[in-house]
């Protein structure tokens, strides 16, 4: 004996009708639903990403420290032209020779790089 199993019809469909072509519903796991899917991973993941830096730079900021571009030459080869450099502030006699220091001389440009023991 075979049996067959129908849901309900909707309203304004007689039961026992086939479903017209065309107008199924999609399965769970169709291309629509993963490209979806993805879509959310992706937005969620970038989302994640632009709130960490945010808060890194918000920590870094909040500490003192400060970012600035190489706008010349005169630190290569460590430190090529448009190299992106963060500072931290520290005591003067914590500098060495070798290290590499930023500062504000009297007239602009505002702040300057340098290392210790080399005239600009």
């Amino acid at each position: 004996m075979i049996s067959h199993l129908e849901s309900p019809a909707p309203a304004g469909r007689p039961a026992g009708l086939p479903r017209p072509a065309g107008l199924s519903l999609p399965a769970s796991g169709s291309a629509l639903d993963r490209a979806r899917s993805c879509v959310r991973l992706l937005l969620s993941a970038v989302l994640v990403t632009v709130g960490a830096v945010f808060c890194i730079a918000l920590v870094l900021h909040v500490r003192g420290f400060e970012t600035f571009a190489v706008l010349s030459g005169s630190m290569r080869p460590g430190m090529p032209v448009g190299t992106l450099v963060l500072t931290q502030p520290v005591a003067t006699a914590e500098i060495r020779v070798g290290d590499v220091i930023t500062f504000h001389p009297p007239r602009p440009p505002r702040r300057c790089g340098h290392p210790p023991g080399r005239r600009p």
